[in-house]
């Protein structure tokens, strides 16, 4: 028997004045020219980009760093360029990730020690910024107002050049990264700035690397005591390769630097290697390295090669050990490279656009679906509160239809726009309590969904980590009180479980509590208030994984606990995902004290650059 389905999704309008759900994997910047304004977007999971504001400032270049206030509360900063050659600070926007629209900023700020940044991090309630000029400054974070005071620690080595490259925070201390340089030659290695939260030195050392170049993300990553750094090595060389492009690894503990491999060891092996290493990332045991080069023509075309090489740190320093991941040829120059632990994706931008990889898969964005050239990408892990699950619907295979129950069509029609005010009348909430997901469509405000969620999965040691909605959808049924079977496709990585019966599917109610659905282990549990996952050959799902496509069956009976619209022959129903972490109980130590602890990496995640390199670098 067929039914009508209707998807509730938003009007443009009300996009602009309701808060998108502000979690992402992805935050980038992108321009279509390096003087155009930048485009502000989000990725989710393997999700097609979001384009979700756009600003007049910031031209030529934008940071992004994830940080932490004084309240301990995590916080994103977006730093936009006021101007490249030091003449005006830098506009920098915080966003809060689990609360606050991209599309507004929480607060907005400037230092006018800070122009033309290079990097950000915090440490003890401050949020810190290092510049091309050589500055390190601060902003008080207390109560989300972003002071910025006077601050302030200038590098100049024997009156030469030192432009800031890297920065950040360990064991209580800031570690600021300077190049050293005249003009675009007669490059020196790099310096290690050890300084204290009033920006007083506590100790400095030479590192091996020269032409250290803060602007693409990977040339250097944190992890715990160790700084992988990666250096261009000496001048740009267009069709060939610098032999003392370097990447090597410091100990923050003792200052001291080690040397892995050099690109002259790579060429030695590889007679084809035409590159300098461009940047890491670190996934566990295993690394991803990224080599960029360039050929000039005599009409002064440029052509970017990149490849992204594959291997582990016990190998890092072997090249004959490395594999060949991908090759990329490419007509507009960026790099960059990151590595997301929580949905296990590698993003590689190579100027044509944004790659990323979970596992085999490969998702290409190009630079028309996410606004122009990259500018900045960052890695964003710090919301628990997902963009949404896009539900797509689809037909319910026959076998997954219970006898009298009104099942979904092939032929459905087109999605209805319908006002916010008119859903929320229906569901007996008031317009306030919902919101438009970054996917499309409405769902209740975040706030309303993690109460939804922690009333039935909270208790003891158990928390909520992750929430993803679903939005809102309406169906209709031929008989009041029939039972509706609804399927959708959906990602793997938007349920939340790596098992179907592992799945929190959780109704919310117009009272916010939630209603927890039940997995359907057999066809005697095509019931209301159960659901069942299929593959997208039909089959009952046994495991799920990320980047598969599945279908999600769902039974509600009309006017039953689990409709929120009360009326004869209507549904609706507004869902999330959860997903819930638990802290073991401490184990006391025999002298009544407690071991373990971790090691938190800070600091600007992705600093990708938007124009030819020998153009681009070093704007003063």
């Amino acid at each position: 028997m067929k039914r009508k389905i209707s998807t509730v999704i938003t009007a443009l309008l009300l996009c602009a004045v309701l808060a998108i759900s502000a979690s992402a994997d992805v935050l980038y910047t992108a321009q279509a020219t390096y003087s155009d304004p930048a485009v502000i977007g989000t990725i989710r999971g393997t999700n097609a980009p979001a384009r979700v504001a756009v600003t007049t400032t910031g031209s030529a270049g934008q940071r992004i760093a994830n940080f932490t206030n004084a309240a301990g509360a995590s916080r994103v900063a977006l730093a936009l360029c006021g101007d490249a050659y030091g003449n005006a600070a830098d506009t920098i926007w915080i966003y809060d990730p689990a609360a606050t629209a991209w599309t507004r900023p929480l607060a907005e700020t400037k230092n006018d020690h800070l122009t033309n940044m290079r990097a950000m991090a915090s440490l003890g309630g401050y949020l810190y910024g290092i510049t091309y000029g050589g500055n390190v400054s601060r902003f008080d974070t207390a109560d989300d107002k972003y002071t910025a005071d006077n601050t302030v620690y200038n590098c100049n080595i024997s009156g030469r050049t030192t432009p800031g490259e890297g920065l950040v925070a360990y064991g209580g201390y800031l570690y600021a990264i300077f190049s050293d340089h005249s003009g675009y030659t007669d490059y020196k290695q790099s310096h290690l700035v050890k300084l204290n939260a009033d920006l007083s030195v506590a100790a400095s050392a030479d590192i091996y690397g020269k032409n250290v170049n803060g602007m693409g993300s990977g040339v250097f990553v944190q992890q715990g005591n160790k700084l992988y750094v990666v250096s261009n090595g000496d001048s740009y060389t267009a069709n060939g390769y610098n032999p003392s492009s370097l990447i090597e690894v410091v100990d923050l503990d003792t200052m001291s630097s080690t040397p892995i491999i050099s690109a002259d060891i790579a060429h030695a092996a590889d007679s084809s290697w035409c590159h300098y290493f461009s940047g890491i990332a670190i996934a566990g045991d295993n690394v991803y390295v990224q080599a960029f080069g360039y050929t000039v023509d005599a009409s002064w075309n440029y052509t970017y090669s990149h490849r992204v090489y594959e291997t582990t740190i016990a190998n890092l320093g072997d090249f004959t050990k490395w594999t060949l991941f991908r090759q990329f040829d490419a007509t507009a120059y960026g790099a960059g490279i990151a590595y997301d632990s929580n949905t296990k994706i590698l993003w590689v931008n190579v100027g044509n656009g944004i790659y990323g990889y979970d596992g085999p898969t490969e998702t290409h964005y190009t630079n028309a679906q996410v606004g122009g050239n990259i500018g900045q990408l960052a890695i964003i892990t710090m919301s628990g509160v997902r963009d949404g699950a896009k539900l797509t619907p689809v037909a319910t295979p026959a076998a997954f239809i219970p006898a009298s129950a009104d099942a979904l069509s092939s032929d459905v029609p087109a999605f209805d726009v319908a006002s916010l005010d008119v859903y929320a009348t229906r569901i007996g909430v008031k317009s306030s309590d919902l919101i438009a997901l970054g996917v499309g469509g409405i769902s209740f405000e975040t706030t309303r969904l993690q109460t939804a969620a922690e009333s039935l999965l909270a208790s003891g040691n158990t928390t909520v980590s992750e929430i993803n909605p679903t939005p809102l959808f309406e169906t209709t049924v031929s008989a009041a009180g029939n039972l509706s079977v609804a399927t959708f496709e959906l990602k793997g990585s938007d349920f939340l479980a790596e098992k179907p019966e592992d799945i929190n599917l959780i109704k919310v109610k117009a009272d916010f509590s939630g209603i927890k659905f039940t997995y359907a282990a057999t066809s005697a549990d095509y019931t209301d208030g159960h659901f069942t996952v299929l593959t997208s050959t039909d089959a009952i799902a046994s495991s799920i994984s990320s980047s598969e496509t599945y279908k999600l069956v769902l039974y509600i009976k009309d006017n039953g606990d689990f409709d929120l619209d009360k009326r004869d022959n209507y549904i609706a129903d507004p869902a999330l995902f959860a997903r819930t972490s638990t802290t073991p109980t401490p184990t006391p130590t025999p002298d009544g004290g407690s071991s373990g602890g971790c090691a938190a990496g800070t600091g600007a995640a992705a600093l990708l650059a938007l124009l030819p390199l020998m153009l681009w670098r070093r704007k003063k």
